[in-house]
């Protein structure tokens, strides 16, 4: 519950890009078509994205960080 919470306080288009990548497993390419972006702007949102869960996740999920 932790981790839906924190994507629903994501930007639409950081949620969109962390669904597309990690969910539904589709490549840097398959998202930068489905969103209209380019593939280097998916890299960028992405780490951007990841980067605030962790934030906002806090140590919730820190043993998993390390795996």
């Amino acid at each position: 519950m932790a981790l839906l919470s924190a994507l629903g306080q994501l930007p639409p288009k950081d949620r969109a890009v962390v669904v597309l990548r990690y969910w539904e497993d589709r490549s840097v390419e398959e998202t930068a078509l489905a969103m209209n972006c380019s593939s280097a702007a998916v890299r960028t949102r992405s780490v951007r994205a990841l980067a605030k869960l962790r934030d906002q996740l806090g140590g919730v999920y820190a043993e998993f960080a390390d795996h």
